[in-house]
């Protein structure tokens, strides 16, 4: 993620130069997840200038990766887990074949066979 997020495309804007926040994918994609206050704090370092790019990036890298820790983890806690896989698949199977049963049931008696 870190790699992605490093190599979004940017304009060559000085570092002292003032940016504009809403031309900004870094800013955009910040605003997805982060608090009012924290967007409100990166649109004002934006249009003061004197942060680069690769600041805002980092900033935005470490929102990423707070927003989805929770994901990270619980997707670690599946992956560790083999019978909770285990049981998801049969329940699923055992759904996806009653409700192919009463399909199957239903053709049957349309086409004659019962």
């Amino acid at each position: 993620m870190r790699k992605r997020v490093m190599s979004i495309v940017t304009d060559s804007a000085a570092v002292d130069t003032p940016k504009d926040p809403t031309q900004s994918t870094i800013f955009k994609l910040y605003s997805l997840v982060a608090s009012k206050d924290e967007i409100a704090n990166m649109r004002e370092e934006f249009v003061k200038g004197g942060t680069g790019y690769g600041d805002f990036k980092k900033q935005l890298f470490d929102k990423l990766w707070e927003y989805f820790e929770p994901m990270r983890r619980r997707r670690d806690e599946i992956l560790n887990d083999k019978s909770y896989i285990d049981d998801v698949l049969a329940r699923g199977a055992k759904r996806a074949n009653e409700i192919a049963d009463k399909v199957m049931g239903r053709v049957r008696q349309t086409v004659g066979l019962r």
